[in-house]
């Protein structure tokens, strides 16, 4: 059961500092780490991974802070304390007269291993205080005006007043410690807590004290700031780490040293670079071999078949089929949406659910691949068998072009005949091969066989490229799939109907009959 650190106050308040923290080691450190211009988060270490720099989503971290406690002596002191531990009246006292961090400093100076020194809170003017009991010179010289204060308001007990300061600051120390949060890239991960609410210190060293706070990376938690840390660290990277912590009721960070270089205390603080892999990397190459393999089969096979060109209308030059401008818009949304939803499942670990906007792209594009194949003149088939048996006639040439070649680099004499066979199978157009004619490409899909170069298809093409890019842009940057507008999509819709609608008027059927 949880109880209330108002609850413990006034307890906290009258018991001494010296009682042990978990795992039994003395808090006799405490407030001893006060160097003022050295305290933050110092070092991330992976537990899972044998302490090293570099660790992935769901591991367990350790997250090193130096001096945390001298740091909340340092926000106590400037009237930062969380607001359901408010300090008493007479403590209250103290730190607005900025004397708070004095009397942590004047009871650590006075500690013995039996308790504090509590003559040497005294005034020299009590006349039950030997001669023997008295503070040293420099000590009531550099603690003055907080031992005026706390002679009048504990006369009877000046010490219980640096008490009170050190177990206040303790109460304070250990609240913060379990509302420690991380803070990763300027987010903040409000639910993944520190893995115990009370820590010791691994070592002190002269005035330095360090912690060490674990830490569980646990993806379940704050799933919407993983996600927004995902848009910035894919598929891995250095990120800048930090904690922070509430003391007036809005968030105070610790300085830090992993890894900032716009941190003025980054240097004094001598920290390191903290890698995180925020996605596994067998399921990335998995996915990338996957997205690679469909786009080189499908470019292969796109360049040396007809599956992306248009069999109803004339032949090209070099007697291949132009390329289908609605076929390729079919092909392209047909890969952006499937690469996306590859690319998501892989950068947020879930399966992304496809909205309305996937559907409308995919649904334009076959619309207006499958109207452009009914738009097609009444002779259409025996057109494509004729076109078929041209290119089946002109492979054979091909062929019976390489036979003859072969022969005469064997040094094989040719007779007439076959000589002048050869110097006309010259002639024929070469069979397409690799990536040569793209520029063709581009010729193909923005000409038609009636104008000639069109505007209404180069309409088609500049919309559907641009919110190819759009598409592909916002689920590279948000890592979700984006919501077109009706308008958007209308754009899209009017130049696939005005690409039919030109289709149409330019059949050759349709022109011989006007």
């Amino acid at each position: 059961m949880n109880i209330p650190f108002r609850c413990c106050l006034p307890c906290l308040l009258l018991v001494s500092l010296f009682p042990a923290l978990t795992r039994g080691q003395s808090v006799d450190f405490i407030g001893k780490g006060n160097s003022a211009v050295s305290w933050g988060v110092v070092e991330v270490r992976d537990l899972d991974h044998k302490n090293s720099a570099e660790g992935e989503i769901g591991d367990r971290i350790s997250v090193e802070i130096k001096n945390f406690d001298g740091w909340i002596i340092e926000q106590i002191a400037a009237g930062n304390y969380p607001e359901t531990l408010k300090p008493s009246e007479k403590l209250a006292k103290l730190i607005n007269l900025g004397l708070f961090k004095d009397a942590i400093d004047a009871r650590n100076d006075a500690e013995t291993p039996g308790g504090i020194r509590e003559s040497w809170f005294r005034s020299d003017t009590d006349p039950n205080l030997q001669p023997q009991d008295k503070a040293p010179a420099d000590f009531t010289t550099k603690y003055a005006s907080l031992l005026k204060e706390l002679q009048a308001d504990y006369p009877k007990n000046p010490g219980q007043g640096a008490r009170e300061a050190a177990a206040y600051m303790q109460t304070v120390f250990d609240s913060q410690i379990a509302g420690l949060r991380l803070k990763i890239n300027d987010y903040t991960f409000s639910d993944i807590a520190p893995l115990s609410s009370r820590i010791s210190a691994e070592a002190t060293k002269g005035t330095d004290s360090y912690y060490s706070v674990p830490f569980t990376l646990d993806p379940r938690l704050d799933d919407d700031i993983w996600q927004k840390l995902r848009t910035r660290v894919f598929p891995w990277g250095t990120v800048t780490l930090t904690l922070v912590t509430k003391l007036t009721d809005r968030e105070h960070n610790f300085p830090t040293a992993v890894f900032s270089l716009d941190d003025p205390q980054a240097s004094t603080l001598k920290g390191n670079r903290f890698t995180l892999d925020t996605v596994d990397p067998g399921t990335l190459y998995a996915a990338i071999i996957v997205v690679l393999f469909l786009l080189a089969l499908f470019i292969s096979v796109a360049f040396r078949t007809d599956i992306l060109r248009d069999p109803t209308r004339k032949l090209r030059s070099d007697l291949n089929f132009p390329f289908s401008l609605s076929r390729l818009q079919m092909a392209f949304w047909l890969f952006v949406v499937v690469s996306s939803f590859l690319f998501l499942f892989v950068a947020t670990q879930k399966v992304t659910v496809l909205n309305v906007t996937c559907l409308w792209l995919i649904g334009i594009g076959s619309g207006t691949a499958l109207g452009a194949a009914i738009i097609t003149p009444g002779d259409t088939n025996n057109q494509i068998a004729a076109n078929k048996a041209i290119q089946i006639k002109a492979e054979e040439d091909r062929n019976r072009f390489r036979v003859l070649r072969q022969k005469k680099r064997r040094g094989e004499t040719l007779d007439p005949g076959q000589q002048a066979e050869l110097e006309t199978l010259e002639k024929v157009p070469k069979s397409y091969s690799g990536f040569a004619s793209l520029r063709q490409l581009l010729m193909d899909v923005i000409s038609d066989d009636t104008e000639g170069v069109a505007i209404y298809r180069f309409q088609m093409l500049a919309w559907t490229v641009a919110l190819g890019f759009v598409f592909i842009f916002k689920v590279a940057v948000d890592r979700s799939i984006p919501t077109f507008d009706v308008a958007t999509l209308g754009l899209l819709g009017i130049s696939s109907g005005t690409y039919l609608g030109f289709k149409m008027q330019n059949d050759p059927a349709k022109t011989a009959k006007n």
